[in-house]
């Protein structure tokens, strides 16, 4: 198989963008550099009475993502892919758009004659191996509304009988330069004329948003249900795209007598996208894991697109202070992605690690919440993520001196899961060298 391209090129805002959402939700932003994050441990001789042990219990689990808030985000995703470990994943997103100036001049509007009708995406990466693919395009039934809030889960009604594209196509992102001033790479399909001289009429009436919309409620961009289906496994690709690009855009090209001309109508900021996420993990290893949480011995598995997660406890904490108070120095989370299994499908470059609350939510652990600390979660060269968890850990062993047991467990996650495809298969608790790691240095005081 053709080594798997993942091009996104996400700046760290984005990473702090899809964590606030998760926090908000309840289920890096800047981050300073820490020389210490990743390096071995205090040695003993340099720390009188420093105590250092990574023999924790760990238990942890493979669970599934319900579904991640998906409106406005920064990417549009689509396309579907079968992967031999984690099943059919499938991305499709719904858009509205509006005409893109204020006033229009079509000339003698009864005489005007539809010559096509493009839409236009332009490309920001792409996950998977890029391969003929079957898009559909369709024209929605049901408004979206700019001030709810909409999850990957959310499926919007289609006019049933409107079909407005119906394409095979073979894209070919290449990741080019773009000199400034030029086109953008792009995705282009063909759209029905009959749509296309239905904006325009409605333009020539009014180019008012609020009223545009209401009769174009938006289109919702899939992967064919035929394709899907057929597809088989190591085939197929998630691209990503970039709606508030002015080259993302449908374009209307039309002939009045003898004058030809285009206009183009846009996904505008204030205007609403929301990404949908489908997953098929029926017959794969993944499935098993959901199913069996003794799996997580040998092997865990990350998927974004709100695909899966990884819960986590270290059940036996409070032995640290069974002889009394403790400092804690040190504390380090490490998970090892496992051998061979990124050749294919490269893992994601950067997880997030949530703290899980007496309630069952989710929220930042202390050591996260300091703009100062670099608290990990980077993919480093030695395949691994680690995390800083010193102030946490600090947190719980307190808790236990008090009397009080806040240790009700972690989930490994992708803060960017509504616009991250990447998935990851790293080492169980069990799995010998690289197998999940709780290493903590700690003086009894």
């Amino acid at each position: 198989m053709t080594k798997t391209r993942f091009r996104l090129n996400i700046e760290k805002r984005f990473h702090l963008y899809g964590a606030a959402l998760f926090l908000c939700l309840a289920f890096n932003g800047c981050k300073k550099n820490e020389d210490t994050l990743g390096l071995g441990l205090y040695p003993e001789e340099d720390q009188l009475g420093l105590i250092t042990t990574d023999t924790f219990t760990i238990y942890a689990s493979t669970v599934s993502v319900d579904s991640v808030l998906s409106d406005d985000l920064p990417y549009a995703l689509l396309g579907s892919y079968v992967d031999p470990v984690f099943g059919k994943a499938s991305s499709s997103f719904s858009a509205q758009f509006q005409p893109s100036t204020a006033t229009v001049e079509f000339g003698e509007i009864s005489t005007l004659v539809i010559d096509s009708v493009n839409l236009s995406l332009v490309y920001l990466g792409y996950y998977g191996e890029q391969s003929l693919h079957q898009f559909t395009v369709n024209e929605l039934s049901e408004d979206i509304y700019k001030d709810s809030l909409y999850f990957s889960n959310r499926i919007f009604s289609k006019k049933p009988t409107n079909i407005l594209s119906q394409s095979v196509y073979l894209p070919n992102y290449t990741n080019k330069n773009i000199i400034a001033g030029e086109e953008p790479e792009q995705l282009k399909l063909k759209l029905d004329n009959e749509f296309g001289k239905r904006l325009i009429d409605q333009a020539y009436v009014s180019t008012d948003r609020d009223e545009f919309v209401e009769l174009f409620k938006g289109i919702n961009v899939a992967s064919a249900d035929v394709f899907i289906n057929a597809q088989t496994e190591g085939n197929g690709t998630i691209w990503s795209f970039d709606l508030a690009n002015a080259f993302s855009k449908i374009t209307v090209y039309y002939n009045n007598d003898t004058i030809k001309s285009s206009y183009d109508f846009v996904f505008s900021e204030g205007l609403t996208k929301v990404n949908h996420f489908e997953h098929n993990y029926s017959g794969s290893d993944v499935e098993a894991a959901l199913n069996d949480s003794s799996v997580g011995q040998t092997s865990l598995y990350m998927q974004g697109m709100s695909g899966v997660a990884i819960d986590l406890k270290a059940p036996y904490l409070s032995g640290i202070v069974s002889n009394g108070s403790v400092s804690i120095n040190k504390a380090e989370l490490v998970f090892t992605v496992e051998d061979g299994t990124d050749d294919d499908y490269i893992a994601e470059r950067d997880y997030f690690l949530a703290v899980k609350t007496e309630t069952g939510s989710f929220t930042f652990t202390v050591d996260a919440t300091d703009s100062q600390l670099n608290a990990g979660g980077d993919l480093n060269t030695e395949n691994e993520y680690r995390f800083l968890i010193n102030r946490d850990l600090q947190y719980l062993v307190n808790g236990f001196v008090d009397g009080n047991d806040y240790n009700f467990g972690y989930r490994l996650m992708n803060a960017s899961s509504g616009i991250q495809s990447a998935r990851t298969i790293l080492k169980g608790t069990d799995a010998g060298i690289g197998e999940v790691k709780l290493i903590v240095s700690y003086t009894p005081i």
